[in-house]
């Protein structure tokens, strides 16, 4: 890859490059194969705006503090890597929130290095849109997922749209992807870190908390590309039923605790957050009795819908219906 220098990043940038308007946030761990793509997709953003770059490296055991001593070698003015002595994931310390503490920049653009942007506009576009809706903090837009090296892009929107809260709270895990997200820095103050270190994953909660009051703006273009089950990711080690039970039950508890925080306004949409949850539990090889104590714990949440699927199917494991079931969802997703 051609890449420019840091001098030709910089040309077009009005105003002081000491104070970004920009601050690219990135996490990684062990991302040897990834990271350097990664990187890539943040130089070349073609911006009249200085940025900056932050990597966090929490103590990889791999190469991937090399490649990024590397880049920040060549490019010191625009990269500010962090290195951990230790791995702080592991002691239940969040990656992401330790480099906003640090960001210069107005707004916040989000990436794990495992990820990587395709767009080379990406932060101008998001920057100038934000600036059009100045009441939004955050806004999103479309992203391929590469699953075993097969890319799939999304099918892009009528247009650009803005989506309230309570739509960011039931369409979240499927409707926002963390790489694509921009928020305010000041609309961090509507988190509660203390509930945020204590819940299972971080991202959910900064884009909810980014969102209130005015919604999220929506902007209809396909910028970047997420990983799905990348080695060491997040959502690979979800596929393991053993990490799956105690995510879910820490993220009922989170969304329990979140939704107290904000006094209750958006109930409805936090019981929804749940069955979410709730369904994809219920399908999971989880022993039967662990099934049981979960179901009768959440039984005022329940749905309708949920109540179903556990009475006549998953409860009494009914195996032909469960392959029915998966069958019929296997099928819908060809046509969708």
């Amino acid at each position: 890859m051609n890449r420019r220098t840091e001098q030709e990043i910089t040309q077009n940038w009005k105003g002081d490059s000491v104070k970004p308007v920009v601050s690219v946030c990135c996490t990684t761990y062990n991302h040897e194969p990834y990271i350097a793509k990664a990187i890539d997709g943040f130089l070349m953003q073609e911006t009249n705006f200085p940025f900056e770059i932050l990597i966090r490296d929490d103590c990889s055991t791999d190469k991937t503090a090399e490649i990024l001593k590397q880049y920040a070698g060549k490019y010191p003015q625009i990269i500010r890597p962090v290195f951990e002595k230790e791995n702080t994931f592991s002691k239940g310390v969040k990656p992401m929130p330790q480099l906003y503490k640090i960001a210069q920049g107005k707004y916040i653009a989000i990436c794990e290095g495992d990820d990587y942007w395709t767009h080379s506009n990406k932060l101008q576009i998001q920057v100038s849109e934000m600036r059009k809706n100045k009441e939004l903090g955050i806004s999103f837009h479309l992203a391929s997922k590469l699953i075993n090296n097969n890319l799939k892009d999304p099918s892009l929107k009528e247009s650009n749209k803005i989506y309230t809260t309570q739509e960011i709270i039931k369409g979240d895990f499927h409707l926002v992807e963390t790489n694509t997200v921009m928020i305010k820095k000041i609309c961090l103050n509507n988190l509660n870190y203390e509930l945020l270190r204590k819940s299972p994953v971080g991202d959910v909660w900064i884009r909810i908390a980014c969102s209130i009051p005015n919604g999220a703006l929506f902007i209809n273009k396909i910028m970047s590309v997420y990983r799905v089950q990348s080695e060491g990711s997040w959502s690979q080690s979800m596929q393991e039923s053993n990490k799956f039970y105690p995510f879910v039950n820490k993220m009922i508890q989170s969304i329990d605790d979140f939704d107290k925080y904000w006094e209750y306004k958006y109930k409805k949409e936090f019981i929804f957050f749940k069955n979410m949850f709730i369904n994809a539990l219920m399908g999971r090889n989880i022993p039967r009795d662990k099934k049981i104590f979960f179901m009768k714990r959440n039984k005022d949440v329940i749905s309708l819908k949920n109540k179903i699927l556990w009475i006549f199917i998953y409860k009494n494991k009914n195996k032909k219906m469960v392959f029915f079931l998966k069958k019929i969802k296997k099928s819908l997703k060809k046509w969708s």
